[in-house]
């Protein structure tokens, strides 16, 4: 798993406003994970 890659997606995704902190910061954890 590219984690670079998936990272940037999500900070790409609530830039977009498409996900709340929230959403990004719990998402952001399964990533790192």
């Amino acid at each position: 798993k590219n984690v670079k890659k998936e990272l940037k997606k999500l900070v790409d995704k609530y830039a977009n406003g498409e996900i709340s902190l929230e959403e990004f910061d719990k998402k952001k954890k399964k990533v790192i994970k």
